[in-house]
């Protein structure tokens, strides 16, 4: 009985490759993301607060069954599926972002919702950009990257943030991988295929990251000019890049100088963070 509910323990917990390059290419997207608020690539009112997407069966646990009769409700997986539920609330929360019109016998439904509704990833409040472009672009980068972790494909990921008029680059984010080895039963050394590192520790070690990202405000010279930013990935010579990508030099820094942040483990991916920036601004 006591081997069965420890490996039990052990496949619950378990980290797998699927798994880990889902938490990285997350990372990327709210780190990214971070840099792109912080560093005022682009206007403040274009970000929004992270809110999480309730799914019917997670609103249910906080409603009365009883309340849940009539009207109509819609709802937003975290997968972005839409559901449509019976309840006496008669609003699109999804497109609520703060204050709402309620009867005041819905009002305390509707607290709950709200606190509910703001989500913290990472013990954080995340903002993240709400233009059409930038996400469409994110999404197909980070989709690709997604893919790319789970083949092992991918070094290092690589934002530059470039004087739009000069098109000098003034910043660059790396954003270093690294694929776990161990050794097998033969001694040979082998990429970890899953791991049982707790996963609060990992949103922890990643929450410490995106705080100095926030940080990097502090010792970052002031970008007073109109910027743009370009993501370029470092890939194995075997990756299969999408047609419509180009190749790109390294956007290097002349005189620059680098400050190297905290990094993160999965223990099936390790993501090192570093930033160089033109030290004469």
């Amino acid at each position: 009985m006591s081997v069965a509910v420890a490996q039990k323990t052990k496949t619950s917990n378990a980290v797998t490759l699927k798994g880990s390059s889902q938490m990285v290419a997350e990372f990327f997207n709210y780190g990214i993301n971070s840099i792109l608020y912080q560093r005022g690539v682009y206007a403040p009112e274009t970000f929004t607060r992270l809110l999480q997407h309730l799914t019917a069966i997670e609103l249910k646990e906080f409603l009365p069954i009883s309340t849940l009769r009539k009207g109509r409700f819609k709802f937003r997986s975290g997968l972005g599926t839409d559901e449509r539920v019976e309840t006496l609330l008669g609003f699109d929360l999804v497109n609520q972002t703060s204050e709402l019109t309620l009867s005041i016998e819905y009002s305390f439904i509707a607290l709950i919702i709200l606190v509910l509704y703001r989500k913290q990833e990472y013990g954080l409040t995340l903002l993240m950009s709400t233009d059409a472009e930038v996400n469409k672009y994110l999404d197909s980068v980070l989709a690709q990257i997604k893919d790319w972790l789970e083949q092992r494909k991918v070094k290092r990921l690589v934002m530059v943030l470039k004087n739009v008029e000069s098109k000098e680059v003034l910043e660059r984010w790396e954003f270093k991988i690294e694929h776990e080895m161990t050794l097998d039963e033969q001694g040979n050394k082998v990429y970890v295929e899953e791991s049982t590192k707790d996963t609060k520790t990992i949103k922890k070690e990643i929450g410490d990251v995106i705080r100095q990202i926030t940080a990097s405000v502090t010792f970052l010279p002031l970008l007073d000019c109109l910027c743009s930013f370009d993501i370029l990935i470092y890939t194995h010579k075997n990756a299969e890049c999408p047609n419509e990508w180009d190749d790109s030099d390294p956007c290097y820094i002349v005189n620059s100088e680098e400050v190297k942040l905290k990094s993160f483990s999965t223990k099936v991916h390790t993501v090192s963070t570093a930033v160089s920036y033109k030290a004469d601004l």
